[in-house]
């Protein structure tokens, strides 16, 4: 090789090394792009889930809830000795 086929070859490398880091910017750029869609999707969905629960909370709030009638059942009171101490069973 002279001197002019060299100096050729490093011209089309570097024009090379030049399109394979254009090619990597415009790609890296795509996925950021696409990366900063795709968490704006979910944050408005997030967003509208939020909102939703919100509404859900207000309106059980809002429904008024019958009195609770009291809890009166009788418990026998606890006796001294057990079962197995009773002469009458």
């Amino acid at each position: 090789m002279d001197e002019k086929e060299l100096e050729r070859e490093k011209e089309r490398q570097k024009e090379l090394i030049r399109k394979l880091g254009e090619e990597a910017v415009t790609k890296q750029q795509q996925m950021h792009a696409t990366v900063e869609k795709n968490a704006s999707e979910i944050m408005a969905r997030m967003l509208e889930t939020i909102q939703d629960t919100q509404k859900l909370v207000e309106k059980l709030s809002n429904i008024e809830q019958p009195p609770k009638k009291p809890d009166l059942h009788l418990v026998p009171p606890l006796a001294s000795k057990t079962s197995k101490e009773r002469p009458d069973e």
